[in-house]
């Protein structure tokens, strides 16, 4: 991994998003010039920095990219709903509105909350408890995802904790989220409970090629943080 080292302070991880900080340090010999030294993190926190490194990253990938398909099947229960039976409208819906920049994330979970509302009758294949369970799973996930995209993940020795430091936008403060293995299964349980819910929603021959990409994540989340 590429990192630098700044002020003898913090190590930052370029690319990844993440900091190190309280690491214990050592002096060692430079390669170059044998007869300087530098203080450096000891060799012993570097690996252990390394592998928790590799891991946040591989599952923050991993769950950005499984709310990904998550907005997707909103998108599809969305345009399923306003062009049923047109396929050339429903296409052209997602290359115009549904899969572009304009509408986000959170734009598309108040829309098809909203239509599910108004409109129960059409959403008869999962109960108005399983939809209020899915819409506050989906909220969650989305503000996860905001965090994973754009705070900071900081690892730090003194303390004994890797966090994830991010703005919350809502709330107007900054927030810090413990990045543990009990909060990666959490979020594990609630992208497969909420692909469940909405894959009801498809015919089974939709379904069927999505499902597996949904079912199979509980499987990635091994190793300790």
């Amino acid at each position: 991994m590429t990192f630098f080292f700044n002020m003898m302070v913090k190590i930052q991880y370029l690319g990844s998003g993440i900091e190190v900080i309280n690491y214990p340090e050592e002096e060692i010999t430079l390669d170059d010039d044998p007869k300087r030294t530098v203080v450096w993190i000891t060799s012993k926190a570097e690996t252990v920095v390394n592998r928790k490194a590799t891991l946040i990253k591989e599952r923050r990938g991993q769950f950005i990219s499984e709310c990904i398909d998550i907005e997707n099947l909103l998108g599809k229960a969305i345009s399923n709903f306003f062009f049923e039976t047109d396929s050339e409208k429903r296409e052209l819906f997602h290359i115009f509105l549904l899969d572009t920049i304009t509408i986000s994330f959170k734009q598309k979970e108040n829309l098809l909350r909203l239509i599910m509302e108004k409109h129960p009758e059409k959403f008869t294949l999962i109960s108005p408890t399983q939809r209020q369970e899915m819409i506050t799973k989906i909220n969650d996930l989305i503000k996860k995802r905001n965090a994973f995209a754009h705070g900071k993940i900081v690892i730090d020795f003194e303390a004994k904790e890797t966090a994830l430091i991010f703005y919350n936008n809502r709330d107007d403060k900054i927030e810090k989220l413990p990045l543990t293995e009990q909060l990666f299964s959490e979020l594990d349980k609630h992208v497969v409970s909420v692909c469940q819910t909405l894959l009801q929603l498809f015919p089974s021959d939709c379904a069927t090629s999505i499902s597996y990409g949904c079912v199979r994540i509980d499987q990635f989340f091994e190793g300790k943080l």
